[in-house]
């Protein structure tokens, strides 16, 4: 919103205000491919890049590219990054615009122009908070932190002590099923990262 008012013939005031909402976390970048439900990417593509067309309308519509929601995959991101969903991310993040411009008509067809714009965003997103980052305190175990969890050496050790037993394989693991997600690449610097907790909730 914003208004102009003129103060006779030689000075006009403005203003402005206004207000933008933009897309939080949950739904920007791929955070939003983790929801199950009723989103889905399906693509139409050539099967070499172009030669031939993806589909002949003569043929009908490839409903069959198109399954019926919802879309519930118990194995979904398994094997890949994990992305969390952050409390924060329920709030949308919002941007406020204003300004307040007085122009002036002095002699000598000579304008004065004095304008005040500010611009404020709130609950923004950032990524320069590295959620997947291991704690500092962990990176004195060294090279333990790139050997197997279920090594018998790191079961030892008392930070992987303190860690719950997977009745699945008898070993201490963040969660249970962490050693069938991640197979037989599960490492003890794996472990470690704030990441299983959050793909626990």
């Amino acid at each position: 919103m914003g208004f102009a008012y003129r103060f006779g013939d030689k000075t006009v005031v403005r203003a402005s205000y206004g207000i933008f909402w933009a897309a939080g976390g949950y739904v920007r970048a791929s955070r939003g491919l983790y929801i199950q439900g009723y989103n889905a990417f399906n693509a139409l593509n050539s099967p070499d890049g172009g030669l031939t067309p993806a589909f002949v309308l003569e043929d009908g519509w490839p409903a069959d590219r198109f399954p019926k929601p919802p879309y519930i995959n118990p194995s979904i991101g398994f094997n890949s990054g994990v992305h969390i969903l952050d409390r924060e991310d329920g709030r949308p993040p919002y941007l406020q615009n204003w300004a307040l411009n007085i122009q002036r008509q002095l002699a000598g067809q000579t304008l004065l122009d004095v304008a005040y714009v500010g611009n404020k965003g709130t609950h923004l997103q950032s990524r320069l908070v590295p959620t997947n980052q291991m704690p500092t305190q962990y990176l004195a175990l060294g090279d333990s932190l790139f050997t197997s969890i279920a090594d018998p050496t790191v079961q030892a050790l008392s930070v992987v002590q303190a860690m719950p037993v997977d009745p699945a394989t008898g070993n201490h693991a963040p969660f249970p099923g962490f050693e069938s997600i991640l197979g037989s690449s599960a490492t003890l610097g794996q472990a470690l990262r704030p990441f299983p907790q959050y793909g626990q909730e």
